[in-house]
C-alpha cells in the first residue's frame, strides 16, 4: 500500500498576470522539486500539475512515501519535510504572495 503527501500553491492573479500566464510561469518546468530533497528524503513525485482556474492558478505535486528511507527518517511527522517547500521559490520566480494549503497525507 503506498502512502502519499500532496502539496498545493495557489496564487491569486492581480496585476499584468492572468491565471493562464500565472499556471505556466509557476509549473514545474520553471520551478522544479529541487533533485536533493528527492534524494535525501526518498520521497518521490508521482504527480506535479498546475492548473488555471477563474482568477488563480493552483500547481499541486503529489509525492510517494512509501520507501523506507522516508518512513526511517520521519516516522513520526510525514507533512513536515513539505511544508514551504516550493512556497518562497514560486513566490520569487512570480513574484507574488503564494498560499499553500497544508499538505495532506493520504
Amino acid at each position: 500500500m503506498s502512502v502519499s503527501v500532496t502539496c498545493a500553491y495557489t496564487i491569486n492573479a492581480a496585476g499584468q498576470m492572468t491565471p493562464a500566464q500565472l499556471a505556466v510561469a509557476m509549473s514545474a518546468a520553471n520551478i522544479p522539486v529541487p533533485p536533493e530533497f528527492l534524494l535525501l528524503t526518498g520521497a518521490v513525485i508521482t504527480s506535479d500539475t498546475t492548473l488555471a482556474a477563474f482568477s488563480s492558478a493552483t500547481r499541486t505535486v503529489v509525492f510517494d512515501i512509501t520507501s523506507l528511507q522516508f518512513q526511517s527518517q520521519f516516522p513520526n511527522d510525514s507533512i513536515g519535510p513539505f511544508w514551504g517547500l516550493l512556497t518562497l521559490p514560486i513566490g520569487a520566480y512570480v513574484n507574488a504572495p503564494v498560499i499553500e494549503a497544508l499538505p495532506v497525507r493520504a
